[in-house]
């Protein structure tokens, strides 16, 4: 009788954890804390990159060294070789309609954001102002290096990847003067 009821217990647990449809994403369902600005207020702008590393959703998105909103999600373009971040930004934060969006570090070894800024210039009187469902095309997004990159280029040259060749160098250049 005993295993009768622990076994209806189970299938019943089962069957309400069934039942219930939920999926669980991970730390992104959770309620984080940490969030700028909530969806009702502040406007939604979209953003193509050429890549979105170490940039994740609640990443802070800053104008003027200033907190303006949060990346809400992260998403491949249509050819899916770019990556896409949908951002929301304070509706009191206005930008020009060609502002750019840049992935910066807050330090050397510190986390990421997203920078807008204006472009020299530019202007909301003149270009109008950055609106609701805004798409920032390639050409208005960029990636500081990392300081990977600048390490891995530094080791390259230092090792030979070019120093031994700056001697060629100059000396054919001194021979063509």
């Amino acid at each position: 009788m005993i295993l009768g009821s622990w076994s209806r217990l189970v299938v019943g647990v089962a069957g309400c954890v069934a039942l219930t449809g939920c999926s669980f994403n991970g730390a992104y369902d959770l309620p984080l804390p940490g969030k700028v600005v909530s969806d009702s207020d502040g406007y939604s702008v979209s953003a193509e990159f050429n890549d979105l590393e170490s940039v994740v959703p609640r990443t802070l998105v800053m104008a003027n060294d200033v907190p303006v909103g949060q990346v809400d999600s992260i998403g491949r373009s249509a050819d899916g070789w770019h990556a896409i971040a949908v951002m929301t930004i304070k509706k009191s934060v206005i930008l020009p309609a060609n502002a750019t969006a840049a992935v910066q570090q807050t330090s050397l070894l510190g986390e990421k954001y997203i920078a807008f800024s204006a472009p020299p210039g530019s202007s909301v009187a003149k270009d109008g102002r950055l609106a609701n469902g805004a798409y920032l095309k390639l050409d208005a997004t960029t990636r500081d290096p990392e300081v990977e990159d600048v390490l891995g280029a530094l080791s390259a040259l230092l090792s030979g990847g070019g120093v031994g060749q700056l001697h060629t160098i100059s000396v054919e250049l001194n021979k063509a003067f």
